[in-house]
């Protein structure tokens, strides 16, 4: 009867499931599966749509990388969706009409593809035995016990004491099934099922084989994830006030990272591809500088103490003769039994978190490489499941190592401009390692090993590179979207010098929306600042980069806010980055405007919440998506207060209606608003007379407040408090300079005194907007100072914008990929330094290149 329900692939689900298990796919690919798991999570028929799309995915194919890759997505979305998908997928009827069907016989599937189903069908069992409604696979999995079926993971079923408690969400929301580390540890098939063969090739003396060395490469992936989960652990932990149970989790991590380092010693002396060579070497300095940090913090932790320290070895695998087999003793622990407490404060989630890893009766001298490697994985993934700290895991592909962040993926924001999730995950890790003011210990480089190796790899390593970024170069430059700049060899102002153009020149395209970049006590006040307090500070705020100065301007912004408190960022975009991963956890949710500053799009890539888009300015579906919300515990509504391409302004007074109506907080990020928008320039909030129900807002000191640089936070003091503690990019940025803090401070006393300037530009913002329509241009927006002239034609944009410039007049065109398609616009910004001579000047270049172009007759 499936032919009644139509094609699988052509609903939205299924589209993304065909597309991410495509057998032209080099490898998985994760931001499809996560964007599949949002579908399932916020639409009614998603669950019964993915799961038809998967099975018609599965039954019958015989192209088993697409089987392969379709595993991964079901495994994802099981790991990452709710009760409404897992009473689905646990069903005998899809275990065994499904997964069981991958696997029979006449389909000759390869042992991979077996051993992989069985482990599913095995951590299902094992996750949801005590979950009444979810036993469907439980009993398909004690039936093939008893038939004899022999299950690749048989081994950890002594280690693993599973427990799969139940959340009931409040209300409304659905039961919800927390996912055990068991279950987890199914995505890494080629590991556990293999561990014993692998211990057997590393005790034997011959050279490795092709399918040998792939399976290096995967305990490779084990070791540095395992590194990874220490170094952040210690990155977040305080030695003074951590728990019993983290310590005792770091110290097995230690303990199996020290099993795996003397595992790869034995590996060394019989390969030949030096490139792997390499990334052992690498690798074994990784090891080393992680155990100095551990080493460390358990001095910080036994401090004052009468304690023998421990006395350490490390290995330097460089040393090793080609003839070497052997390597040091291997490390053990006391105990391989903890109780995993989850890294936040969260009471409950603590709870949900326990879990027993091995078995007390047995002595650390029985337990098999396979015990420790199926440990590995099950703290690796524990991790994911509690929502603690994000750890890669290796890919099912041949020759590739992709690694899977779960946490921080935001895909419904995958077409808005902004860096990846992965690329701010490194910035942001690279940021923490930046903070630690340990050294790391590197291995001394000896023999002709290692330096022919580095060599090699590293000539090799930059004409790669250089050949992938001038591959990306020359696709922007044949999508028309390469970005020229102009250089302007004067102060910003409304009169510039621009480089290559002659005379003077009429700037209408910066932010300076009140001119006061070079207002003449906003520069004096700057130079004063300068003198009395130094060029920088040298420091991140916590240490030694807070003056006076920055106390004093937080306490004027928040003023003119009429807020509790003010935190200062370096931007605005660091604002927006380090304000919800510290406000908002997995069990709350965040609603976002679709067409926000990408700013704001990456900073809510950070958080662990549910992410719901709605669309621009769209209190209809706003609704919608506040309703889906309501198990959630807080909820965050996210929108620019006015939108910077366009220059409409959000309906704030119908969004805190709904706020107030579904339980929501309110946050605007107002970069296009603070200084001219309102009675007394404070904003969209003013302006819309919902001050008093806006919760949170960011800005910039870099536009109407002085252009300097700089962005801040404003709003209750509990918040702001929490942001010094936890902002990472409040917390590892330098302090913003004393010259720029001088300025903005300034700027914003003008503002505190007078309005005049405000007003100044909203005169001439109308007059600008009354003679652009008047002469038959279509003007964007409202009575906002950004006035884009549609054009529709990205030719025409870009065309017109060069025959401003002849004219004098410097604009600048938008096209695809910033606005959308047929969406092209000069956009025009006012300022008040602007005088009605400038208005009236650029009113008719606009004439004259129009008519040129046929726009106005």
């Amino acid at each position: 009867m499936e032919f009644l329900w139509g094609n699988p692939f052509n609903t939205p689900v299924g589209q993304r499931i065909e597309s991410a298990s495509s057998s032209s796919l080099p490898s998985e690919d994760w931001a499809m599966n996560m964007e599949i798991c949002d579908i399932i999570n916020s639409s009614e028929d998603g669950p019964k749509d993915a799961v038809r799309a998967i099975k018609k995915r599965i039954v019958s194919n015989t192209n088993f990388k697409e089987v392969m890759l379709v595993l991964s997505v079901l495994e994802t979305c099981v790991k990452n969706c709710g009760y409404r998908f897992h009473i689905l997928v646990t069903s005998r009827d899809f275990v065994e009409g499904v997964l069981l069907r991958a696997i029979i016989p006449r389909n000759n599937p390869p042992l991979i593809l077996h051993d992989r189903v069985l482990g599913i069908i095995q951590a299902w069992a094992d996750a949801f035995r005590s979950s009444p409604d979810l036993t469907g696979v439980v009993s398909v999995y004690e039936d093939l016990r008893r038939k004899g079926l022999e299950f690749p993971m048989t081994e950890l079923d002594g280690y693993l004491s599973v427990q799969a408690p139940k959340q009931t969400l409040p209300k409304n929301g659905p039961a919800v099934t927390t996912l055990p580390s068991a279950l987890l540890s199914s995505k890494l098939p080629l590991i556990s099922p293999q561990t014993s063969e692998l211990r057997k090739i590393l005790e034997g003396t011959n050279a490795f084989t092709p399918c040998q060395v792939k399976m290096l490469k995967t305990e490779l992936g084990v070791v540095r994830s395992n590194l990874t989960m220490m170094s952040d652990m210690m990155s977040q932990l305080d030695p003074v006030t951590v728990k019993q149970a983290d310590m005792e989790l770091l110290e097995q991590l230690y303990t199996v990272c020290k099993e795996m380092q003397d595992r790869i010693i034995k590996v060394v002396p019989r390969l030949s591809e030096e490139k792997l060579i390499e990334e052992l070497l690498e690798t074994n300095d990784e090891m080393n500088s992680t155990f100095t940090r551990y080493h460390r913090f358990e001095r910080h932790l036994t401090n004052g103490q009468d304690e023998t320290q421990k006395s350490h070895t490390y290995v330097n695998l460089a040393d090793l003769e080609l003839t070497t087999e052997s390597g040091v003793a291997s490390a053990t622990s006391d105990s391989l039994s903890s109780q995993l407490a989850k890294l936040s404060t969260s009471e409950s989630d603590e709870t949900l978190s326990q879990r027993i890893i091995a078995s007390t009766q047995q002595s650390p001298s029985e337990k098999s490489d396979t015990a420790l490697d199926g440990q590995a994985q099950a703290q690796d993934n524990r991790l994911h499941t509690i929502g603690a700290i994000p750890i890669s895991q290796s890919s099912v592909m041949d020759d590739i190592e992709k690694w899977l962040e779960l946490d921080d993926e935001y895909d419904d924001f995958e077409d808005s401009d902004g860096v990846t999730s992965e690329e701010f995950d490194r910035f942001l890790a690279e940021r923490a390692k930046a903070a630690e003011p340990a050294r790391s210990l590197v291995t001394p480089v000896r023999g002709a090993l290692w330096a022919s190796a580095w060599k090699r790899s590293y000539a090799t390593a930059v004409s790669e590179a250089k050949a992938v970024l001038e591959n990306e170069l020359e696709s922007i430059r044949a999508a028309g979207t390469w970005k020229a700049e102009r250089i302007i060899t004067s102060k910003q102002g409304p009169h510039i010098n621009v480089d290559g153009s002659r005379g003077d020149i009429l700037n209408f395209c910066a932010n300076n929306y009140l001119g006061l970049s070079s207002h003449p006590e906003v520069v004096q006040a700057g130079i004063d600042a300068l003198k009395t307090h130094g060029a920088g500070l040298s420091s991140v705020r916590f240490i030694c980069g807070t003056q006076d100065l920055h106390k004093h301007l937080e306490q004027k912004l928040a003023e003119f806010h009429e807020r509790e408190d003010c935190i200062l960022y370096a931007s605005c975009f660091d604002a927006n980055a380090g304000l919800f991963e510290v406000l908002l956890g997995p069990d709350d949710a965040v609603l976002s405007d679709e067409l926000n500053h990408a700013s704001i799009i990456d900073g809510i890539r950070l958080c662990r919440a549910k992410r719901l888009r709605y669309k621009h300015m769209d209190l209809g579906d706003l609704e919608t998506k506040l309703k889906e919300a309501q198990s959630a515990r807080m909820r965050l509504v996210v929108t620019d207060g006015a939108f910077s391409m366009d220059g409409d302004v959000a309906p704030l007074q119908g969004i805190c209606d709904l706020a107030d109506q579904y339980g929501a907080m309110v946050f605007i990020d107002e970069c296009h608003a603070t200084g001219f928008l309102g009675a007394r320039g404070r904003g969209t909030d003013e302006l819309l007379g919902v001050m008093d129900r806006v919760h949170i807002i960011n800005s910039t000191l870099g536009k109407a407040l002085g252009g300097a640089a700089g962005g801040y936070t404003v709003g209750p003091k509990p918040l702001i408090d929490l942001l010094r503690q936890r902002s990472r990019p409040y917390l590892f940025s330098n302090s913003l300079p004393p010259p720029v803090v001088g300025c903005a401070t300034r700027a914003v006393e003008l503002l505190l005194a007078s309005n005049d300037i405000a007003q100044s530009m909203t005169d001439k913002t109308m007059r600008f907007r009354d003679h652009m329509t008047q002469a038959g241009f279509t003007i964007g927006g409202s009575a906002h100072p950004i006035c884009p002239v549609m054009l529709g034609d990205a030719r025409l944009a870009s065309v017109m914008a060069d025959d401003m410039l002849k004219l004098g007049i410097y604009v600048i065109g938008f096209s695809y990929p910033v606005v959308p398609k047929g969406k092209a616009r000069i956009r025009v910004q006012i300022s008040a330094a602007h005088t009605d001579a400038d208005i009236d000047r650029c009113v008719e270049a606009f004439i004259q290149t129009g008519r040129k172009h046929g726009v106005v007759s």
